[in-house]
């Protein structure tokens, strides 16, 4: 077993992180939060229920997920790829709300996005593409948002400031 007699219980507004060596259970952790992934015995919960027990629309509405890695699909601009975080939220097939168009830009603003926003994934560095999957996960607007190594690919001073933009955004 990867994880055995783990125990875990989180707040709202509060930020945890896991620190551990490679392969020791991290992500297995954030795919069990996110429902990516059933235990073999015991439960994951989310507002005191199961996370199998929720479908998967709803829960897309409340738990976001930026993985360790993610291929952009070539295409489509980046204020394209963010608005595809808000398709949990779609209230229709084509075309965005005004709400959305407001949670695009703050995630936008919020990941430090905005100026990458007409270009396209071919064109981006590897920290210009983890800025925009962080936009997309914050366009969810979740209120669980798990991130796997969110830092990665990120200068120095750009992982600064994301984790001062998620802590003022808890």
């Amino acid at each position: 077993p990867v994880l055995r007699d783990l125990s875990l219980a989180l707040r709202p507004g509060e930020m945890v992180a896991l620190v551990g060596p490679n392969g020791s259970g991290k992500t297995t952790i954030l795919r069990l939060l996110a429902g990516m992934l059933r235990p073999d015995a015991g439960t994951v919960r989310i507002d005191g229920r199961d996370v199998a027990d929720w479908r998967r629309d709803a829960l897309a509405r409340r738990v976001a997920v930026l993985p360790q890695q993610l291929d952009l699909p070539a295409g489509f601009r980046v204020v394209e790829l963010v608005a595809m975080g808000r398709t949990p939220h779609a209230s229709r097939l084509f075309g965005s709300t005004a709400d959305d168009e407001r949670a695009i830009h703050r995630a936008l603003v919020d990941a430090d996005a905005c100026d990458l926003a007409d270009r396209y994934p071919h064109e981006l560095s590897g920290g210009e593409r983890q800025r925009v999957l962080v936009a997309m996960a914050l366009a969810q607007e979740p209120e669980l948002l798990l991130l796997d190594e969110p830092t990665v690919h990120l200068d120095l001073a750009h992982q600064v400031s994301l984790l001062q933009r998620l802590r003022r955004l808890r």
